[in-house]
């Protein structure tokens, strides 16, 4: 019974990190789970902003990529504000926020010429719209690992950084 527990576990865990690095899938399981969304090809970007924002204290660890746009349908227009489309998380400790906005725009940009941005729209509820990214490929950044990662990499420098200093300390006591 632990056996089965750890496996559904790990497999959940898995699932949950493939997911949560692909944007592709997480447009697969929006369609799965909102059937009564269509997709709407006439729209717009109006405006397009990056704002750089953090996990806890500490410096900035992410970027999100905040956009207003502009969609017709059924001869109507309609200007929405979508916050968080695209979040870039730190993945080296010592990536700046400039850093992680222009790695984000760089993103969108290349999303946007490749038409790779889709808006979708609830039929029973025209109010409520949603831009997706519909890319094949695995984007780490995309991600909380990226996060874990650079986290982690915190962790060994401060580590390394004592060892060094007790290293040195008892080097030169001994003299």
């Amino acid at each position: 019974m632990k056996r089965l527990f750890l496996y559904l576990s790990i497999i959940t865990l898995i699932v949950f990190l493939l997911v949560n690095i692909s944007p592709s899938l997480k447009f697969k399981i929006f369609q799965i789970t909102h059937p009564n969304w269509i997709q709407v090809k006439n729209f717009r970007i109006l405006e397009s902003n990056t704002v750089c924002s953090r996990i806890g204290p500490g410096v900035d660890n992410l970027s999100k990529l905040n956009i207003t746009y502009e969609y017709f349908y059924n001869r109507k227009s309609k200007i929405f504000q979508q916050n968080d489309v695209i979040v870039i998380y730190k993945l080296y400790i010592f990536e700046s926020c400039q850093d992680l906005k222009n790695q984000n725009l760089k993103i969108w940009n290349e999303y946007y010429q490749n038409n790779k941005v889709e808006l979708w729209l609830n039929k029973n509820n025209q109010n409520q719209s949603k831009i997706l990214i519909s890319d094949k490929n695995i984007n780490i950044r995309m991600s909380k690992i990226s996060f874990y990662l650079s986290e982690i990499q915190g962790l060994l420098g401060a580590i390394i950084f004592m060892f060094l200093g007790l290293f040195s300390y008892l080097l030169f006591k001994k003299r």
